[in-house]
């Protein structure tokens, strides 16, 4: 697993030096919706399969995402089957689990500028119009 650490807090003691936090929290970058994550940029590894499921027309692993249990992969798996809904026919199934995440408030895991933010599947699918 991959993860981004966010920014410490720097504690200042009365001579002057720095000491950092014990507990510096991480964003885990492998199971983040979007494209780039942190100051740095990460690529979610998720992002990366996707894209790889897309270019190569995997329906079937596409498929099987859809109906995860994480829905970090779900959502991922809509945004894939709406870049491909031209190539593809998708089941009264398919179409109920899009729906359902379209229409609900799912909390999923986002990538942002330095920490991660949670953000609801019915916002982050809005712009994908089937």
């Amino acid at each position: 697993m991959r993860s981004i650490l966010l920014p410490a807090f720097i504690l200042f003691t009365s001579i002057g030096s720095a000491q950092t936090m014990p507990d510096i929290p991480t964003m885990d970058v492998d199971h983040s919706y979007g494209t780039e994550c942190g100051f740095t940029r990460i690529v979610p590894a998720y992002r990366d399969s996707i894209e790889g499921y897309i270019k190569r027309n995997k329906f079937e692993d596409m498929d099987r995402w859809l109906r995860s249990d994480e829905d970090i992969k779900t959502v991922y798996a809509i945004e894939a089957f709406y870049r491909l809904k031209s190539e593809l026919k998708m089941n009264e199934e398919q179409i109920q689990i899009i729906l359902y995440y379209k229409e609900n408030d799912v909390t999923i895991t986002c990538c942002g500028r330095g920490i991660p933010e949670q953000c609801s599947s019915k916002v982050v699918l809005k712009k994908f119009d089937f």
